[in-house]
Formats: C-alpha cells, structure tokens, sequence
C-alpha cells in the first residue's frame, strides 16, 4: 500500500488507527509532521517538510510546491495532495485518476487519506450501497459520493483549507492551431504525439508496453522507430480462444520481444482478497484492474519501473475491429424508417 494520511481537529482517533492498521500491515511509516504522514515508499509517494503528495506525477510536483495556499497549482494533473503550515491542514485533488477522500467527524475533525479502503477501516465506516446499481451501469461514483457511509471525495480540481472548499486554478494547457485541412493536421498531430511519446520515455532506452489493441501497438512500434528498446505484455488466459490477435506478426515486424502473462482462475482470487490494498476506487469491470495488476507485478519482476499503455483511440481511427464493425451498423441502421429504430 502507498498513501498519504492527515488530520485536522480535536480527536485524531482515526488518524491514528489508519497509521495503526497499515504499520500492522507491514507498510513503512515517514512522519512529516505530527497531523501528515505518508505510507509506503514509492516513485507515487513524493514529500516535503510539510507537504505530501501521491500519484504518477507526485515528484514533479513536490519538486515544484512552494506554500499550502497554492497547493497543486500549475501541477500535473494525476497528484493529490495534504499540506500543514502553521497547524493549518490544506488539501487538494487534481483531475486525473487519483482522488483525495475525506472523513468528517461530529466534533469537526477531518481525517483525510489517499486509501479509501485504508480510511473506512479506520474509521469504522459502514457499506453505503445506495449507488451500487449506478456504480455497476456506469462504472463510476458520480460527485463525491464513495461506497462508505461519511466518507467523501475531494472533488477534482478543488482545494479545501480547515474544512472549507475552494476551487483552485486549473492548470495551464498547450494548445494547438486548428489546421487548415486533414492532410495539414496529419504531420501537426504526428509530432505532438511523437513529442509526447519522447517526453514520457524521460531519457530512458528499453521500455514495457502493455499490449491491448491499435492504440498500444501504435505505442510500441513509435518506441521502436525512436530506436528503443520495447518488450510487450499481453494478458493469457490458456486458450488460443481468448488470445489478442495479430500478436506474433506485429513484434516479428518491428524487432519487438513480447513476454504473455498468464493469468488462472487462482491468481485472480489472490488479488480480489488485497484488492483495496491497492486499487483505490472501485470499478464495474474490475477484472480489467486485476488483469492489469498481474500484469505490472510480471513488469516489475522483468527490471521495468514504468509502463506504456494506449488508450482511447480506436474510435478515432476506426481500425480496430469491434469499433469499425459497430460504425458500420450505425450507418447502416441510420437508412431505416424512425419507426423500425425506435421500436427496436
């Protein structure tokens, strides 16, 4: 487990449960000050004096905290944050995955903490289930809402100082001009993309790709037209059934080295007994988050600390099989009568 863990009020009750769980867990406590403490030691746990930060960009933006009042200004997006200045707690939530959540108590005290799963067992919050059929539809709590009773999320994007939210500054976004033409936008869209790429390998030469469809093969082979080095994952189940296609011809291609990872119906009840431990949120296809789990721990093992992955832009290319098979019914259903479309 890595997390960060504060307190603000009279009885810090829950604090120090939180603090008593995770050390009988076997999880490193750092003190920063007597109300802030950070769990684990990790590259998404980063500190200061009195500052501590969680998430893929917590380095960067401890490098770059100046005082509570801006906390997480100008940061990257996926980092939250705790700071105490002056025995003042000050929180704050970006806007990427991570999420800060918070417990209030009767007598005013905010206990705040990067684990959910951490925080409801320390302070003894019960299942709230009234979500749990939108949670399963949507795969997402929407708001503030959490799965336990007095138990809340910063919202994204906010800041709150004793107690009080407060929106904080978004960060500065680049922008780029809107191309005259398709054929303009092409090579405009392919150095943003490649600059992205080289900015995320940060000087490193052999990288892990996570492999599940266009968008991470496209990933991989930019890595290799780079000159990098790329080995591949993807997920096995033991049945040529359920098996990515095209694996074996795309890494013969490029000169990639591709490592399948096995998963059995044991592996994943390994993970589902820790599951809070280490995913933070809970998720309507929460196999995709144990499969990936497996996967990162086989990474790690092979000397990788970081992994690339693609997402998102099957729909935009419309090459990927699934999508370019359901665009085509969409078009196809758009030339029968409104009366057939409706009733189906």
């Amino acid at each position: 487990m890595f997390a960060i863990l504060a307190v603000d009020g009279p009885d810090p009750t829950t604090f120090n449960r939180a603090i008593a769980i995770a050390e009988a867990d076997g999880h490193r406590i750092a003190r920063i000050t007597p109300t802030l403490v950070a769990i684990g030691t990790s590259p998404a746990v980063a500190t200061t004096n009195h500052a501590a930060f969680y998430g893929s960009a917590a380095a960067v933006a401890a490098a770059e905290h100046r005082d509570a009042a801006t906390l997480l200004d100008g940061a990257p997006d996926d980092v939250v944050a705790c700071a105490v200045e002056s025995g003042r707690l000050t929180l704050a939530a970006n806007r990427g995955n991570h999420r800060l959540f918070v417990h209030h108590a009767h007598d005013g005290t905010v206990t705040a903490c990067s684990s959910m799963r951490l925080l409801a067992r320390a302070a003894q919050a019960p299942l709230d289930r009234s979500y749990e059929d939108f949670v399963l539809g949507f795969g997402f709590y929407p708001g503030t809402v959490t799965p336990y009773a007095g138990i809340t999320a910063l919202p994204a994007g906010q800041r709150m100082a004793d107690g009080v939210g407060s929106s904080t500054r978004a960060p500065a976004a680049t922008s780029f001009g809107v191309p005259s033409s398709f054929d303009a936008a092409v090579p405009v869209l392919r150095d943003a993309f490649m600059n992205a790429l080289e900015t995320q390998a940060a000087g490193r030469r052999r990288h892990a790709v996570l492999l599940g469809g266009f968008d991470s093969m496209l990933v991989a082979a930019s890595l290799r037209s780079l000159g990098h080095e790329v080995h591949t994952y993807t997920f096995s189940f033991g049945d040529p059934r359920y098996e990515q296609r095209n694996v074996a011809d795309f890494v013969k291609r490029f000169g990639i080295t591709h490592h399948p990872v096995m998963i059995g119906a044991g592996d994943v009840v390994d993970v589902l007994e820790t599951f809070g431990d280490v995913f933070y949120q809970p998720g309507a296809q929460a196999h995709y988050q144990i499969f990936t789990l497996l996967a990162s721990r086989m990474i790690a093992a092979d000397g990788h600390d970081h992994i690339f992955n693609g997402d998102g832009c099957d729909a935009v290319f419309l090459s990927y099989p699934t999508v370019n098979r359901r665009a085509a019914l969409n078009r196809r259903l758009s030339r029968l009568p409104d009366p057939v479309v409706h009733t189906a």
